[in-house]
C-alpha cells in the first residue's frame, strides 16, 4: 500500500505512544471517505494530514495532521490544511470540524489564524483529564479565509 510506511513513520515521530495503530492508518489510506495529503520537504516525507468526508451532511472532519519534529515551524501544516480545504470545496463540503488538545497551544493558534472558531470543549476526549477543544470552519467558496 503506497505511503503506508511513511505515514506510520510520520505518525510515530509526531505522536509517540499516542500514535494511531497501523490498522487505522491502513483504513485512512484505503477507505474512499478519507482524503490524505503527504508533504515532502528536502526529498523526505515530512508530514501528512487526513480528513473524513461526510458527503450526506456536506461536512468534513480533520482526522489528523502530523509533521515530523525536525520539519515543524516551516509552514507544512498550514500548506496541508490549505490543500485539504480546497479538496473539501471541490467535494462541495461546507463545514470542517476538528478536535485539538487543550494543551496543544501551537496547533490551536494555527487553527485560529486560519479562521477556525472554537465552538466548545470535550471533557476527557484524549483520556482522563485530557480535554479537547472543538473547532469549526466554513469552507464554502464564498468564505475562504486561508
Amino acid at each position: 500500500m503506497k505511503d503506508l510506511e511513511e505515514m506510520i513513520d510520520i505518525e510515530r515521530s509526531s505522536f509517540g505512544e499516542e500514535s494511531y495503530r497501523k490498522e487505522l492508518i491502513v483504513q485512512l489510506l484505503s477507505d474512499e471517505e478519507f482524503h490524505n495529503v503527504i508533504a515532502e520537504l528536502d526529498d523526505e516525507k515530512a508530514g501528512y494530514a487526513t480528513f473524513f468526508e461526510d458527503a450526506r451532511r456536506k461536512r468534513a472532519r480533520l482526522v489528523t495532521i502530523a509533521v515530523k519534529p525536525d520539519y515543524r515551524n516551516r509552514g507544512l501544516a498550514k500548506a496541508m490544511l490549505a490543500f485539504l480545504e480546497e479538496e473539501m470545496r471541490k467535494h462541495e463540503l461546507h463545514i470542517v470540524s476538528l478536535e485539538v488538545g487543550t494543551s496543544n497551544v501551537p496547533a490551536t493558534n494555527l487553527y485560529l489564524s486560519l479562521g477556525y472558531r472554537i465552538t466548545g470543549t470535550i471533557p476527557n476526549y484524549y483520556g482522563k483529564g485530557k480535554d479537547a477543544i472543538y473547532m469549526e470552519k466554513t469552507v464554502d467558496r464564498n468564505d475562504q479565509k486561508s
